[in-house]
């Protein structure tokens, strides 16, 4: 069954991803009406664990804070353990300034929650410098890729990493190798397609492709292997270049029995949405069904 709980990124337009987002200097608080009803899509699909982090950031005093400096501080007497630096329009200039505190200072850092910046690219030696990560959401940004020291040696222990609403055109390189992750949101980006070793997520239990320019989700046997082992919750919503009958009937059994409620008025566009798509799966499950 699909979760009603909108995440916050429901909340705002904004971020990179699709046409790689808009000019790096405009707000992403207002956003794009249509943007923002794209997230709620998602967010009504699949649960995430984005709106529980800022939560979780309030109760630990790591979020709130007009600058990266007070939520720097706060992250101190927190225990180091958890870094909001969401919402702050941080450039890559002034993000290397918070870099150098961060190796220094936060060795034991298992949440950094990047949301909602300006950043176009992140510093290589930030990730090496962070071994007890888990959680890493850089969502709504201008990112083209990923530095090469996130790594399943450096963060052998991540298990979410949200790249969604970025500008990638291809899927990181860094990311087949974290054996360890369990949530991937790597939607509304600029996706064409998927590497093979995709497959090697065999922890993967989240996978949010939505909104990419993919045509199909790989070969027969790239993710519907991730079945057998943890892969539960499937995001193909807004994909209209994708060929459903390419996809296996294992993907397709992860979304054709969902079903969506809790309709407000600025959810109604989204939901038409995703039951289209809903839809879709189920008429591609048995043209399938009636072949075989």
């Amino acid at each position: 069954m699909l979760t009603s709980d909108a995440a916050a990124t429901g909340e705002r337009g904004g971020g990179g991803g699709g046409g790689g987002g808009g000019m790096v200097g405009e707000s992403k608080e207002g956003g794009d009406a249509s943007r923002g009803t794209v997230d709620l899509e998602l967010e009504l699909l699949f649960p995430t664990d984005i709106r529980n982090l800022d939560r979780e950031g309030q109760a630990y005093g790591v979020g709130g804070g007009s600058s990266w400096q007070s939520r720097v501080e706060k992250c101190r007497l927190g225990g180091g353990d958890r870094l909001d630096l969401s919402r702050l329009g941080l450039t890559d200039s002034e993000f290397a300034m918070v870099t150098d505190i961060i190796t220094s200072e936060f060795s034991e850092l298992n949440t950094l929650n990047l949301r909602l910046n300006r950043l176009t690219e992140l510093p290589t030696g930030l990730f090496s410098a962070l071994p007890q990560l888990e959680v890493l959401v850089l969502s709504h940004n201008y990112l083209t890729a990923l530095p090469s020291d996130l790594s399943r040696t450096s963060n052998p222990l991540i298990d979410l990493l949200a790249i969604d609403h970025n500008s990638f055109r291809t899927v990181p390189e860094a990311i087949p190798s974290l054996t360890s992750l369990a949530r991937l949101h790597i939607q509304r980006n600029q996706l064409t397609d998927l590497p093979s070793n995709m497959k090697q997520l065999t922890s993967l239990s989240t996978l949010l492709l939505g909104g990419n320019p993919l045509s199909s989700l790989g070969g027969p046997s790239d993710l519907s292997m991730l079945v057998s082992y943890e892969l539960e919750h499937l995001d193909i919503t807004d994909m209209p270049n994708l060929d459903l009958t390419s996809v296996s009937m294992p993907l397709l059994q992860l979304t054709k029995d969902r079903e969506l409620y809790r309709s407000k008025d600025r959810r109604k566009s989204a939901i038409a949405r995703a039951l289209n798509t809903r839809d879709r799966v189920k008429k591609s499950c048995e043209a399938q069904d009636v072949r075989a």
